[in-house]
């Protein structure tokens, strides 16, 4: 889903697009792709063996161009995986302090 420029949202995680991260993922399924209907249109009648090598080669490109695609995908977030962002510290509400009681302002205060 698009975000806003250049930024994309993947399961309500915000990425930035890079675009040499994009290109080199299309480059590397590009090649799996050339490699399998070569492999089964040309390769296959002159060597069979070369073409089932083809294409286990194939097989294996596309794990690798979707951990070369996504590298540093979440490196520009703030907070790591699981973390929660510091939060203030804060006074808890005592029932003497409550809005209900008529001290609105904590203790120390006269009502």
């Amino acid at each position: 889903m698009r975000c806003g420029a250049g930024r994309w949202s993947y399961g309500g995680v915000v990425v930035s697009a890079r675009p040499r991260a994009r290109r080199a993922y299309f480059w590397i399924m590009g090649t799996c792709l050339t490699l399998v209907v070569v492999a089964w249109t040309l390769v296959r009648l002159v060597s069979p063996a070369t073409a089932i090598a083809m294409s286990a080669v194939a097989a294996v490109l596309p794990p690798v161009a979707v951990i070369v695609g996504s590298w540093g995908a979440f490196s520009d977030l703030e907070d790591g995986p699981g973390e929660a962002p510091p939060q203030p510290a804060r006074r808890p509400v005592l029932p003497q302090d409550h809005p209900e009681n008529g001290r609105e302002n904590g203790p120390g205060t006269r009502a």
